[in-house]
């Protein structure tokens, strides 16, 4: 009979083995999909990408969003106390 660790450690090599499988089967798959891309050079990519960065504007917020509603908190509860008061 087998002691318990001993018995963990055959389990989780069985499980490490496993993954390292699907694993290397992943990066096979990866590999044979990588040689049917055309490969460009890295000019032609750093040339592209500067053509995409100057038609791309950041997104800048000069308000922060809390600053943004409509009406402030404070207000809110003061606007109940106001219809309470004119229905009594």
């Amino acid at each position: 009979m087998m002691d318990p660790v001993s018995f963990w450690m055959q389990a989780n090599l069985f499980w490490i083995k496993v993954y390292q499988s699907q694993q290397e089967t992943y990066l096979r798959v990866l590999c044979s999909m990588a040689k049917a891309v055309p490969h460009e050079s890295a000019a032609e990519i750093a040339a592209e990408a500067e053509a995409m960065k100057s038609t791309l504007k950041p997104a800048s917020r000069t308000t922060p969003r809390a600053t943004q509603r409509s009406t402030p908190q404070s207000a809110k509860p003061a606007a109940r106390k106001t219809k309470a008061a004119a229905t009594a």
